[in-house]
């Protein structure tokens, strides 16, 4: 699912300078064929903005926007230690490594640059050097560039309702886990614990909020720690809501 985040407030000019003390090279593009500029945040160096980027290359460290239209996924070339048994060793030596590398990092939270999407290219496997615990494991260092998620405050996400309560319901976005509470629910909508725990609108009786029901919410914060990245949604602004109904 993509998003995009709103731009911070401010002229052209006063973004345009912002954008150069960041050092990020930012181009937007929209479908008339206009362009402009916009600051940007880098999930691989910290520098802080916020877009709705056509591409992006952070000067500091060549961190590249991997979709046009969302802040949230980015390219990033990143470095690994992997430890290979004895047995390994062999012609099929490159495959094993690859396969390994692909196997621990997929789907795993990396730190401050968010979850690993998907590995696209390997750049460079470093000799190995055997360990000295008598294992006989070698230590390979592999740089490899990767697609990572990391959500920001202000993103706009399509999500799905995993699992629905009194205190608010949990949806998710690819890997990213979202709690909505029932404070960020509109007004319009009641808990209701009759059968499947849902919510439903008193405006259009139609409008059910369940397990299973496509939504489209905006992240007002986000908690990240080494394993995972925990986001909290609000429904109650305009355009956001129900998108499609449960299956």
């Amino acid at each position: 699912m993509y998003g995009h985040a709103s731009a911070p407030g401010g002229s052209a000019p006063q973004q345009a300078s912002a954008l150069k003390d960041l050092g990020l090279e930012t181009k937007r593009v929209d479908k008339f064929g206009d362009k402009s500029t916009s600051p940007n945040a880098c999930a691989q160096c910290g520098a802080v903005g916020a877009p709705t980027v056509t591409f992006k290359k952070c000067s500091k460290c060549s961190a590249l926007r991997r979709h046009p239209k969302s802040s949230m996924l980015y390219l990033l070339n990143l470095v690994k230690d992997l430890d290979v048994h004895p047995k390994h060793f062999g012609k099929n030596l490159r495959d094993v490594i690859e396969a390994k590398l692909i196997d621990e990092v997929e789907g795993t939270c990396h730190g401050k640059f968010g979850y690993v999407v998907c590995v696209n290219k390997f750049n460079d496997i470093a000799k190995g050097k055997v360990r000295q615990d008598g294992s006989g494991f070698a230590v390979f260092k592999v740089s490899y560039m990767a697609i990572v998620c990391r959500p920001y405050k202000g993103e706009v996400l399509d999500c799905v309702v995993t699992s629905v309560n009194k205190m608010g319901f949990f949806a998710e976005a690819g890997p990213l886990q979202i709690f909505v509470s029932n404070h960020l629910i509109p007004e319009d909508y009641e808990y209701n614990a009759v059968g499947d725990p849902c919510y439903v609108s008193n405006e259009d009786g139609a409008q059910t909020l369940q397990e299973r029901t496509e939504v489209r919410l905006r992240i007002v914060g986000t908690k990240m720690d080494q394993t995972e990245i925990f986001c909290i949604g609000t429904m109650k602004e305009d355009f956001l809501g129900v998108i499609n109904p449960a299956p």
